[in-house]
């Protein structure tokens, strides 16, 4: 499940709008529809717009009490798990993830949720959403637990080869999510690596380290 948070968008107060993309998963997009709405009741804060073609809508009710917070937008195309990514981007501008990035970039949702194509889900929100400057790329984070909480772990998988301020960048976004939507004041930044003396690792990871230490972290 690939989940992406508008910057300017993001509310801590006040209703969360979220748009759900119900297509392209291994799964019946009513399963997906279940879920939004078991989301729907259990935070009352939560507006969320399904995004589906009308043959998949055709299957699903919006329970009548949640009318009011649930509703249907409507793509025409579907981007598949073996398509590529980029390609099929721009081919299918009315694909439920591409119409899903396009809302959360105009600013009319506050997060998108899609289970589909990784890849299309990164070039979409890069080409719709766009990157805060510094940064240049996008990267995916996951939440893992430790022995004193948890801890925000990125990139996992949205990058193959990456440059040394590649991993600046990715500090930076892990610590202002941690900060803002963890709750974790001053969180602390380290890089994975093969051991913690700094003259260890690629020279990729020691360039790296010592741009982490220059930097305000």
């Amino acid at each position: 499940m690939f989940i992406i948070l508008s910057g300017e968008g993001w509310k801590m107060s006040g209703m969360l709008r979220v748009a759900v993309d119900l297509m392209g998963a291994d799964h019946s997009p009513i399963i997906l529809a279940e879920g939004a709405f078991a989301a729907a009741y259990e935070h009352p804060d939560l507006e969320i717009a399904l995004i589906a073609t009308l043959e998949a809508a055709e299957g699903i009710t919006i329970p009548e009490d949640l009318s009011a917070k649930v509703r249907f937008i409507f793509a025409s195309q579907v981007i598949g798990m073996d398509e590529q990514p980029l390609m099929s981007v721009r081919r299918k501008p009315d694909a439920s993830l591409v119409v899903g990035m396009k809302l959360l970039g105009s600013g009319e949702v506050d997060a998108f949720v899609t289970p589909g194509n990784t890849g299309a889900a990164l070039a979409a929100a890069t080409l719709h959403v766009g990157c805060l400057p510094p940064i240049t790329r996008p990267a995916i984070a996951i939440i893992l637990p430790h022995h004193q909480g948890r801890f925000l772990l990125l990139d996992v998988g949205a990058n193959v080869d990456c440059k040394p301020e590649h991993f600046l960048q990715f500090a930076l976004m892990g610590s202002a999510y941690a900060e803002a939507v963890m709750g974790i004041p001053n969180p602390r930044v380290a890089l994975l690596n093969i051991g913690e003396e700094s003259i260890k690792g690629t020279s990729v990871a020691k360039e790296a380290f010592a741009l982490l230490q220059s930097a305000p972290l």
